[in-house]
């Protein structure tokens, strides 16, 4: 048997600009659970529902140091999302009306009272405003990931717009910039998360998605909306 010679090929330098990339290709994501205090597994020993079954410090988002290092990736985009994303719920009770809307919607208010359980984190005003500053001065575009979970459906399995319209009239009454909102973290995951019982199906997801885009175009109609990762 006769051994082949491995080939040898020759490769060729060109200073010539073959496609340019977008400044913010380089781009990156934090775990919301980091923002918010939740169940980040990074470290746990032991996980339940994709989680950790330990709660983390929150990232200080006003932390310089943190800030300098954040402003070397910039200009990029940022998303916040992750598994603990489809359980959070927005605390933005007060009504508000972007700028030039007609009062034709109806109010948000039909689950105000609702008190989440334990393992549900409430995104309130506060931390929101921290986020937003956060990216503003260091060159990022917010892409945020809305609940789309068990926690925000109902009994047949819709998606409730109620809590994450509360979030998308804040955001359009203060004039936070979001570039983009995702609704659902890996939707494709809930069965393994949550049972069987909690599937969503890609027929019912489309339908979700639907309601959930003319919600954004409502309040953010400058930004974009994204389907889940998966």
């Amino acid at each position: 048997m006769t051994k082949r010679r491995p080939q040898k090929h020759k490769l060729r330098f060109s200073r010539s600009i073959l496609h340019p990339l977008a400044d913010k290709f380089l781009s990156f994501t934090i775990d919301v659970s980091l923002i918010i205090g939740g169940h980040w597994w990074g470290t746990s020993k032991g996980t339940r529902n994709g989680l950790s079954r330990n709660k983390t410090s929150p990232l200080s988002l006003g932390n310089p140091l943190l800030r300098m290092y954040t402003r070397l990736l910039g200009p990029a985009f940022l998303r916040v999302g992750g598994t603990e994303a489809d359980r959070i719920r927005y605390g933005f009770c007060r009504e508000a009306l972007a700028p030039g809307a007609s009062p034709s919607i109806t109010p948000p208010t039909a689950d105000a009272s609702y008190t989440p359980p334990e393992h549900v984190f409430t995104l309130k005003k506060k931390l929101w405003k921290q986020l937003a500053d956060y990216c503003q001065s260091t060159e990022l575009r917010l892409v945020f990931t809305v609940a789309a979970g068990p926690e925000a459906r109902d009994q047949k399995g819709n998606w409730r717009r109620q809590d994450t319209e509360r979030l998308l009239q804040y955001t359009a009454r203060k004039k936070i910039p979001v570039a983009a909102w995702e609704l659902g973290n890996e939707v494709n995951a809930y069965p393994f998360l949550w049972g069987l019982k909690n599937r969503v199906s890609a027929r019912q997801y489309a339908h979700d998605f639907k309601n959930f885009a003319a919600l954004c175009q409502r309040w953010t109609p400058q930004a974009l909306r994204v389907g889940p990762a998966s």
